[in-house]
């Protein structure tokens, strides 16, 4: 796969405008050509060579006519006094012949406005026409600007347009290319290690495409080895929560067989302690396989007795208060206590 740089691709950008704007004006000429080919717009010209083709039939026919005349062309027709016999300009276009005629010149312009005469057989006419493109629909004239403006008008448009397209198209380009990045990065967030990152093509991001790959391995090798560890820890905790089973085990039967022989009521009272303890610890110890199986510490709440909770938490604190000769004094009054309390009550027991 071909890898640009960012620098090579702006200029393609560059040069993309350029032929768009190119493109632009030739599809302007066309649609000139088109329109003056099926007659929607008059050339600047047609006028001018009217005004030609009239004045070589009244050369040839050696006498001046105004039948043929077509009504856009302006014209005055003065006898041999200079006298007006006809005409169809405006007091402009008068004002501009009358100066004109009298001068020895055979053209003259005033502004978009030109002027050209013909004498014959002592009679003069001046024809006045304009070298300007027009529609050939005469309220599109006085509606719409010039159809030169209004070329430039179709011009830009074409052009913003054309650079509109290519800006959307190298937009959509790097945008595909992010979203190889953006996937990316999204599958390590995730912790969805197991993918390789793409080439994007461009030689600047795929640096970081480089970067996030490496990030990826680094992470993934990491997880593996937390993983391993946090197995073995769970491992090791099992069996040691076994192997700690079997001499508990062995201290509960020979509680359980003091239990039987003749004790002293201080004796008694601390093989049950001794047994009780080990229930616990056994307990302990089946929640302690439990989680390191799951990962989890299962908590069950259930409402329980504020009173009976308290009296067992007591019963289980005696041994060790008495071992260091200390006394449990309760400071609370139960009437001032809620009756019932949801809670896991193992979980409860434990952390007090």
């Amino acid at each position: 796969m071909k890898k640009w740089s960012v620098k090579s691709i702006f200029i393609a950008l560059i040069v993309a405008t350029g032929f768009s704007m190119l493109l632009s004006f030739l599809v302007l000429i066309l649609m000139i050509n088109l329109t003056i080919g099926t007659g929607f717009i008059i050339p600047a010209d047609r006028q001018e060579r009217q005004v030609e083709s009239l004045l070589d039939d009244m050369k040839s026919a050696d006498r001046i006519s105004t039948d043929a005349i077509p009504e856009e062309i302006k014209y005055v027709f003065f006898d041999e006094n200079q006298r007006v016999i006809d005409s169809t300009m405006d007091e402009e276009g008068f004002a501009n012949v009358s100066d004109f005629v009298s001068g020895g010149q055979e053209k003259y312009y005033s502004g978009t406005r030109y002027y050209v005469k013909e004498t014959l057989q002592g009679q003069t006419i001046v024809f006045e026409y304009r070298i300007q493109a027009q529609f050939a629909i005469a309220k599109l004239n006085q509606i719409l600007p010039s159809v030169e403006f209004f070329d430039i008008i179709i011009a830009v448009v074409l052009i913003i347009i054309n650079v509109l397209i290519v800006i959307w198209l190298f937009a959509r380009y790097f945008r595909k290319r992010l979203m190889i990045l953006k996937e990316a990065a999204d599958q390590i967030q995730l912790q969805n290690l197991d993918f390789t990152v793409k080439s994007t093509g461009i030689r600047e991001f795929d640096i970081v495409a480089e970067s996030l790959d490496s990030l990826r391995k680094n992470l993934a090798e990491s997880l593996k080895s937390q993983w391993a560890i946090e197995q073995q820890t769970k491992e090791q905790m099992s069996a040691l929560a076994h192997d700690i089973k079997t001499p508990l085990t062995i201290i509960s039967g020979n509680a359980q067989l003091l239990e039987e022989t003749e004790q002293t009521s201080m004796q008694q009272e601390y093989t049950s302690y001794i047994l009780s303890n080990t229930d616990q610890i056994r307990d302990y110890l089946t929640q302690l396989i439990e989680i390191s199986k799951t990962g989890r510490m299962q908590v069950v709440k259930e409402k329980i007795s504020l009173r009976e909770f308290l009296t067992e938490l007591q019963e289980k604190c005696e041994p060790l208060l008495k071992s260091k000769q200390l006394v449990l004094v309760n400071t609370w009054a139960y009437e001032d206590l809620p009756e019932l309390i949801c809670v896991d009550h193992q979980l409860l027991l434990r952390a007090l």
